[in-house]
């Protein structure tokens, strides 16, 4: 069971549409949606829900006027931020209008007349943008006729230009036309189950199938060309795009009234469906379970086939519409907020078989420095105050260099085999105000004693200190340093010897840095 805030509310109802409507659309970031049908066409602003006002080129004064009677719209939008509202006509016209912000209209630019003008077979049947909202500055749209023709066409600020127009075979039955990731271009026959693969420059087949759906009124192709859908008038079915291989069935209500095929469309980031029904209704699914997640209602019941959807950050949207010949119908607009997809630290990296709960994942954070630090002390608890004392100890950074200069040579054999006895030597450095270091050494006899890492540190730092003394006195003028004070003389044992084992051994030392 879903929570009321995961579920479409009513926001709008529009009327005004004095019969069945046969295409909804939403312009980009649902600024202004469209309804076409035998009455012409209508476009509202999202903004207050307020009708447009459109040229007398696309409103119906006549009923029924073929030329003024649109099948499909579909919407571009340029980075200039110009909305183009494209409208194919029953005669075969297809009318692109831009809007206009100086006069809060839209305008005209352009009319594309049919191919054979008096032939209802140039009918505009389908239709498809390439990029709802364009980025390159050239947008791209394809339409299909009744008579087998598909037209693809590319459109700039500047008009619109033919890349090709072919005419399929009468046999194919030409149905929906939809873009490819790569521009390529599909068409679907309504009965026969075929599905051709057009080039996106010359119009040539690249692939065929006959093993489509049959029939197929509507079709949506998923982002990444994974999978199609294909509304069947019962139900919707999804198939593999790659090989045509069927995958699962959407079922609709079971009643069917009229053979028209209802429209399908995806919706956040196409995790659901929207499909339309002959039931008074339209539904939600869920498009990798297939299960029912809401049913949006249509007060006067009967054909509900045109649905809409327009995804943005926060809020989702999905339009329904009354599709009864004859019939005034309204549209009804659901609204549902959600949470932007948030990328949390930490958890992005995650491995998939790591399902955290929501609630816990603020606090992982928190938990892994301790961590770190735990490990850290339990790696440096025996060096710990040794380390401590080493660096109270070091005055400058030249002491320093010279330290770890002498203490990172390696030690002799004799320290790194074991023995009959060795001295293990624990210094305890101190640092004192006048600039004097004080380095006091306290040895034991240890019997069959192993040396360790430890051990074997500690006494190349104590052997470093005396190094480091007996060259600065050699360096110094009559045995002084630089605060005239007279230096002890501590003897430079060589590395290694049994000497220094012993000599070394003294009670305590004072050296002046």
């Amino acid at each position: 069971m879903f929570s009321r805030n995961q579920l479409y509310k009513t926001t709008a109802t529009l009327e005004g549409c004095p019969n069945a409507v046969t295409s909804l659309s939403f312009s980009a970031e649902a600024r202004f949606i469209v309804a076409t049908g035998d009455f012409g066409a209508k476009v509202w602003d999202t903004s207050n829900m307020s009708e447009v006002a459109l040229p007398s080129k696309v409103t119906q004064r006549e009923p029924k006027q073929p030329k003024r009677a649109f099948q499909v719209a579909s919407w571009m939008y340029f980075s200039s931020k110009i909305h183009v509202l494209i409208l194919g006509s029953v005669r075969g016209d297809i009318y692109l209008l831009s809007w206009s912000n100086v006069e809060s209209a839209f305008q005209v630019f352009r009319a594309l007349l049919p191919c054979t003008p008096g032939d209802q077979g140039s009918q505009v049947v389908a239709m498809d943008v390439f990029e709802t909202v364009v980025t390159n500055k050239t947008g791209y749209f394809v339409t299909a006729t009744l008579d087998g023709h598909v037209h693809l066409r590319s459109l700039t600020t500047a008009g619109t230009q033919t890349i090709f127009s072919i005419q399929l075979d009468k046999s194919f039955n030409l149905g929906p036309v939809r873009f490819g990731k790569t521009r390529d271009v599909y068409v679907f026959g309504t009965i026969g189950g075929g599905i051709m693969c057009l080039d996106r420059a010359t119009g040539e087949i690249r692939e065929s199938h006959t093993r489509g759906p049959v029939p197929m009124g509507t079709v949506i192709i998923g982002r990444s060309e994974s999978l199609f859908v294909a509304g069947t008038g019962q139900d919707f079915q999804a198939y593999r795009l790659q090989d045509i291989v069927y995958r699962q069935t959407y079922t609709g209500p079971g009643r069917l009234i009229a053979p028209i095929s209802k429209d399908i469309v995806f919706a956040e980031e196409e995790t659901i469906l929207v499909g339309g029904t002959d039931s008074g209704m339209a539904i939600v699914y869920n498009t990798q379970s297939g299960k029912v997640i809401q049913t949006l209602q249509y007060p006067r019941g009967g054909l509900v086939q045109s649905v809409a959807s327009c995804t943005l950050k926060n809020t989702c949207f999905i339009a329904i519409a009354g599709s009864i010949l004859d019939h005034p119908s309204n549209i009804l607009i659901f609204k549902k907020h959600r949470k932007a997809p948030t990328n949390i630290s930490g958890l992005i990296s995650y491995p998939n078989f790591m399902k955290l709960p929501k609630t816990a994942r603020p606090y992982i954070r928190w938990l892994i420095w301790p961590v770190i630090f735990a490990i850290f002390y339990v790696l440096t608890n025996s060096y710990f105050y040794e380390i401590k004392s080493m660096i109270c100890a070091i005055p400058s950074i030249q002491t320093a260099c010279t330290l770890i200069m002498f203490t990172t040579r390696p030690l002799p054999d004799e320290f790194v085999s074991p023995s009959k006895a060795h001295h293990a030597f624990t210094p305890f450095i101190t640092a004192h105000d006048d600039g004097t270091v004080k380095v006091s050494r306290s040895s034991q006899l240890h019997e069959e004693y192993e040396p360790s890492s430890q051990f074997r540190a500690e006494y190349a730092l104590v052997e470093a200190l005396s190094r480091f003394h007996a060259e600065y006195v050699k360096a110094s003028p009559q045995g002084h340093n630089d605060h005239g004070v007279e230096s002890s003389t501590v003897s430079a044992v060589p590395r290694g010897s049994r000497a220094s084992q012993t000599e070394v051994a003294s009670e305590s030392e004072t050296i002046f840095l």
